[in-house]
């Protein structure tokens, strides 16, 4: 078993990378979550230039628990992040119930996102090496 936490790894020539994430602050002012947002991206980072460490071009999979995505599909600085480093592919779960209605998925800044938790996919697998047809967004 691989535990990627400020590491990367590379299997059947595929870069897997990523860091928990946090909700997005709603303020500056929300000091707490600002801080575990911050160091959060840190972390996220640090596994990203691992990731390009080992092989600059190879595709580059990044997971992350919380969404990488504002709600709206606008660019957060953790989406930014991933497209800067070239990410292919960014899955994520968190959200459940309703809340799957708020995810997420498509194309944005070049890296296709990918809600990938258990209900939100029926508990069945997803596979992402190829682009799907007729993919919800892109931006």
């Amino acid at each position: 078993m691989v535990v990627v936490q400020n590491d990367a790894v590379r299997l059947n020539g595929v870069l897997f990378c990523g860091s928990r994430g946090w909700t997005l602050p709603s303020s500056e002012k929300d000091v707490e979550n600002v801080r575990l947002y911050r160091r959060e991206l840190m972390r996220l980072k640090m596994s990203l230039d691992k990731a390009r460490s080992l092989d600059a071009d190879a595709p580059l999979v990044a997971m992350t628990h919380y969404p990488p995505v504002a709600e709206n599909g606008e660019a957060t600085e953790v989406s930014e992040l991933l497209s800067s480093y070239g990410v292919r592919d960014c899955v994520y779960g968190h959200l459940h119930g309703a809340s799957i209605r708020t995810g997420f998925s498509g194309v944005q800044g070049g890296v296709r996102y990918h809600l990938v938790s258990c209900d939100a996919l029926g508990f069945r697998l997803k596979r992402i090496d190829e682009p799907e047809s007729g993919e919800q967004n892109q931006i």
